[in-house]
Parts: structure tokens; C-alpha cells; sequence
């Protein structure tokens, strides 16, 4: 029951959500701003708190796109209400071009208009088009944007790793997708995202790639689809289409998803508000 309740309490943490209500005031080519300073660690009743940075005209679609989609407001006010938090944690929409990331010092997550309008060229590129196109960026943006909450959440509520901490926070993206969204399929653009970075090197790799903090793009791409598609094999066959998993990889991925499911579950528990 404890289990459900949580269920039922963070239903739309870290799920869709925007802002409610955004006006741009700056000129055409204004610059982004920069992200605010988080409050002291040492601060109780931390929250997490959105910053939106105002979008170039060439970014302004893009931006548009993500903010009237409503990926972040819902997260803000389900974190406050199911969580303890002891700082806040920032996302700054439009931040540091270098981005997307999760910076600690700040406790700032970092995303850029830029790559927003980099993954609609290169999921345009794998041939979405259309409305398609335009659920596809947001879906692949809502992943990565979990993804790197799921970072916020290891350094702010100080949570056990055990392996490498991206492959940690994919798994924090697809257990938000399907646990608290009941979405499973909104990682099919994710993974055609990490697709598309690959077709865009040739699949050459570097040396730089094997000493990357991630996991190589296909290893994302077939790790995270294997994990959403063991969450529920009827539901989420589609998940897999196309993929190219072999039968004894298929055979495995209830079992991965299990060790996903209840590691997040367990590590968040004591943390309930």
C-alpha cells in the first residue's frame, strides 16, 4: 500500500509539466540569461525551481515548442509536495549552451534552446516529419530532462551508485516514463535521438567515446529500450520494433527492468515528504 500510495503521490513527478505562465519581453536577438546562484545547502525546505531563459528569434519556435508542451510546471509542484529536499534545485530552460548537463556547484540543470533545435534536425534527419516531428522533440527532451534530474536527485538527496552514474540516471528517465507517467513509449524518441547522434559519426568511433562518462549513443539506444520493453512485454512490443534485440538479450530485459524499477524506488523511499 505505502508502495501504491507513492504511486499515486508522485504521479506527475518529473512528468509533463510547464510553465503556466510566460511572457518574452526581450528584443529579437536578445541573449539567454544566465542561471541564478541555488540557495545554501544549509536551507531547509528546498524546491525545485524553473528559470526560463528568453530564446534568440532563430530559437523561438523551439522554444515555444517545449514550454506550451508543459514538461516542467507539473514537476515543480509534485516534487515539492512528495520529496524533502534540503536545497533547491534549478532548471534553467535556455541555459548554458554547452548543455544539456547538471551542474552541482549551482544544483542547476542546464538546457539549452540550442539543443532543442540540434535534436529536431537530427530526428527530422531519421525521417519524423510533421506533428510527428514535433511530439518527437518534446518527448526526447522530457527524457533527457529526467535524465539529468535524475543527477539532481543523486547529488542533492546524497543517493547511493553502483555503476556509472548516466547509466544510473537513464534508468531514473525510463523508470519516471513508465512508474509515474505510465508512458513507456515516449522513450522511442530518446532512443532515436542517441540513434541519430551515432548515424551522424558514420558509427566511427573515437577514443574520446570509450572514455566518455556515458555509455556509448547504441548502447543507450538498445539499453533503454530493452528496460521499458521488460517493464510490460505486451504493452510496450512497439518499444522494440525494429531494434534488432536478440531473443536471449529480450529474455533479460523483465529481470533488468525489475533491478531498475525497485533500486529507484528504494533509494527515493526515505526521502518521502
Amino acid at each position: 500500500m505505502r508502495r501504491l500510495a507513492w504511486i499515486l503521490v508522485v504521479l506527475v513527478l518529473l512528468a509533463a509539466g510547464g510553465v503556466a505562465a510566460l511572457a518574452w519581453y526581450a528584443d529579437d536577438d536578445a541573449e539567454p540569461s544566465a542561471p541564478p546562484a541555488a540557495r545554501a545547502a544549509d536551507e531547509a525546505d528546498g524546491e525545485l525551481v524553473v528559470q526560463v531563459a528568453v530564446p534568440t528569434k532563430a530559437l523561438r519556435a523551439d522554444a515555444a515548442l517545449i514550454t506550451d508542451s508543459e514538461i516542467v510546471d507539473d514537476a515543480v509542484a509534485a516534487v515539492d509536495d512528495a520529496l524533502e529536499l534540503p536545497a533547491d534545485i534549478t532548471i534553467q530552460l535556455g541555459g548554458d549552451p554547452e548543455g544539456p548537463y547538471y551542474d552541482p556547484e549551482t544544483r542547476t540543470v542546464e538546457y539549452p534552446w540550442q539543443f532543442v533545435a540540434e535534436s529536431r534536425r537530427l530526428l527530422a534527419a531519421s525521417g519524423y516529419a510533421g506533428a510527428e516531428l514535433d511530439t518527437a522533440v518534446v518527448d526526447a527532451t522530457r527524457f533527457i530532462l529526467h535524465h539529468e534530474l535524475g543527477h539532481a536527485l543523486i547529488d542533492v538527496l546524497d543517493l547511493p551508485v553502483l555503476g556509472r552514474e548516466e547509466d544510473a540516471a537513464d534508468g531514473f528517465a525510463a523508470f519516471t516514463a513508465v512508474e509515474l507517467e505510465d508512458d513507456g513509449e515516449l522513450v522511442i524518441a530518446a532512443t532515436d535521438l542517441f540513434a541519430a547522434f551515432d548515424d551522424e559519426a558514420g558509427g566511427e568511433l573515437a577514443e574520446d567515446d570509450f572514455f566518455d562518462s556515458h555509455s556509448l549513443d547504441l548502447q543507450r539506444f538498445y539499453s533503454i529500450s530493452c528496460q521499458v520493453y521488460g517493464s510490460d512485454p505486451d504493452t510496450y512490443a512497439g518499444v522494440i520494433d525494429g531494434v534488432g534485440l536478440s531473443d536471449e538479450r529480450l529474455d533479460e530485459c523483465p529481470s533488468e527492468w525489475e533491478q531498475v524499477r525497485t533500486s529507484w524506488y528504494d533509494v527515493l523511499d526515505e526521502h518521502l515528504a
